[in-house]
């Protein structure tokens, strides 16, 4: 019956009940677990034929729509394709092929199916490719030979999965026309978190009458060619019961976390909470004057007593573009309510002569350590950017002075280091590279609260460079685009913070320099992406 367009007319029950009494059968804990935005899914899987999702993190849309992927394969398998997509195969195999995997196990002894791991493909008969579900990985290097797979077979039935839509190369999207050529049953999914309008994406998923056409509370809208779902975090079936229900979806302690971390109306916000692409006015500055005056980073530290201490960094961005060398330091300590806090104190710009005798790297470092041995700052107490030109200044303080001191590099990726207590993502999984993580780390030491001293020249460079989210992640603006948009103002100061804020965060570990209590840091790390998901809902 389920492979029937319209079984109603012969039982009187619906498509859609008979593939959840498929479900019932297969997956009982699956069905006992059954909510609204399963309803969701279901819905637009039995009314549409093209089927984009968004949604919040943790919403089970990887979950939902493999599952139904499998229940439409096993109720014809002669003559019926499932291809199921991913960018790489780490990520083919870590998220969609792994909830296959899981939910195929049952059904493999019931239906004879010939299980093949090695080659992420089943199949109804074996050696039979054709009537089979396969997942294929659809990465730069190999677009054109996964589509050539997608397009060389046509059946009465396809089913096509792409999971990281955001991320996939358009060519795959193309394809779709070939692909519905022929067949008496198609269906098309595109799976993502809302990232740009324009990415690939963002284009499937745009409402039929355009982004004017819907507003932030709508859960579903009609495409060019088909429907877009959205799980809206607001609306999670845990939020909406004001207790946690289903403990492998999105609940109120997750909005909390990303409100926090990101603040509300951040990109990060509509994108990870609210499930929603980000129009015009969405703020999308590391900082804004609001965070500042709530983190109460302007203001000045109580002391609680004796064991202050003084650190530096050093961002010698005089190397490019004729930006300034800028030498900050700051105050670290117990304040009055225990807690440690960093207060920003002198911000020293390094004066260089053009000499041909005294080398500019030459000038820094007898500079820097001049102004370090003033104010007493031992070398594990100094961070520098040892980035191109900054790493032979680094070598030239060692050498002159000591070694031992901090040296952060702002180029290449994100590292794994947690993002913050409450959110414990490795860096590298939500930022897009080194430097947007070392910015983004300031957002949290502030809106933590642990940052006082903050100058007004470094706010307005905080609240002035923009970040966007590419590929998921976060991206931010590049400092030559920077300078092009504000008519040559480089962040000298807020680079400069940054390597404080490193160093800080260093010594003082994570949880100290951010003083988040969250209890539910270990529910957030498995549950806050959907490759995190858990398939089990026993």
């Amino acid at each position: 019956m389920v492979a029937d367009a319209d079984p109603s007319r012969i039982s009187g029950i619906s498509r859609g009940q008979h593939i959840k009494h498929c479900i019932a059968m297969l997956w009982p804990d699956v069905i006992k677990s059954w909510n609204d935005w399963n309803e969701l899914a279901l819905w637009a899987w039995t009314s549409y034929r093209e089927i984009g999702v968004t949604g919040c993190a943790a919403a089970g849309k990887t979950f939902t729509f493999t599952l139904l992927s499998l229940v439409e394969y096993l109720a014809r398998p002669m003559g019926t394709r499932v291809a199921l997509t991913s960018t790489t195969v780490p990520s083919l195999r870590g998220r969609i092929w792994s909830e296959m995997m899981r939910f195929v196990r049952p059904a493999v002894p019931l239906f004879g199916l010939n299980v093949v791991d090695s080659q992420t493909k089943i199949q109804f008969n074996k050696g039979d490719d054709r009537s089979s579900i396969i997942a294929l990985a659809v990465d730069s290097g190999a677009v054109e030979q996964a589509v050539g797979k997608l397009q060389g077979v046509h059946l009465p039935r396809m089913v096509i999965m792409v999971d990281e839509a955001a991320q996939t190369n358009p060519a795959v999207f193309s394809a779709r026309a070939n692909l519905e050529v022929g067949t008496d049953f198609y269906h098309f999914i595109a799976i993502a978190n809302a990232s740009s309008m324009f990415d690939p994406h963002g284009l499937f998923c745009e409402p039929r009458m355009g982004w004017g056409s819907i507003g932030d509370d709508d859960e579903h809208w009609e495409t060019k060619s088909g429907v877009c779902v959205r799980f809206d975090g607001l609306k999670s079936p845990n939020v909406k019961a004001g207790r946690i229900i289903y403990h492998y979806l999105f609940s109120q302690d997750n909005v909390e976390i990303i409100r926090k971390n990101f603040g509300e109306g951040s990109l990060e916000w509509n994108s990870y909470c609210r499930g929603m692409w980000s129009k015009s006015g969405a703020r999308n500055t590391i900082l804004d004057s609001a965070m500042i005056a709530e983190g109460k980073a302007r203001e000045k530290v109580i002391w609680a007593g004796g064991g202050i201490k003084t650190i530096a960094a050093l961002d010698p961005a005089f190397t490019t573009d004729g930006d300034d060398c800028i030498l900050r330091f700051a105050k670290v300590g117990k304040a009055e309510d225990n807690q440690v806090m960093i207060e920003l104190t002198e911000v020293v710009r390094l004066n260089l002569m053009d000499d041909p005798n005294y080398p500019l790297f030459y000038q820094v470092a007898d500079q820097t350590i001049n102004e370090l041995e003033k104010r007493g700052v031992d070398p594990e107490d100094f961070a520098l950017d040892a980035t191109g030109a900054g790493a032979g200044i680094a070598d030239i303080i060692s050498q002159r002075w000591q070694n031992g001191f901090l040296r952060v590099s702002f180029g290449g990726a994100a590292t794994d280091a947690p993002i913050s207590v409450e959110d414990p993502r490795p860096a590298k999984q939500v930022y897009s590279n080194r430097v947007t993580q070392l910015w983004s780390q300031i957002k949290v030491v502030v809106m933590a609260g642990r940052m006082r001293g903050m100058d007004d020249q470094t706010a307005r460079e905080l609240c002035a460079r923009i970040y966007s989210l590419k590929n998921e992640k976060t991206l931010l603006e590049s400092k030559k685009d920077l300078k092009k948009r504000t008519k040559g103002n480089s962040p000298d100061r807020a680079d400069a913070l940054s390597l404080l804020v490193e160093l800080f965060v260093n010594q003082n570990g994570l949880g100290n320099a951010t003083g988040s209590q969250s209890q539910n840091s270990d529910d957030w790390e498995k549950y806050v992406l959907d490759n995190e998901l858990e398939s089990s809902y026993q």
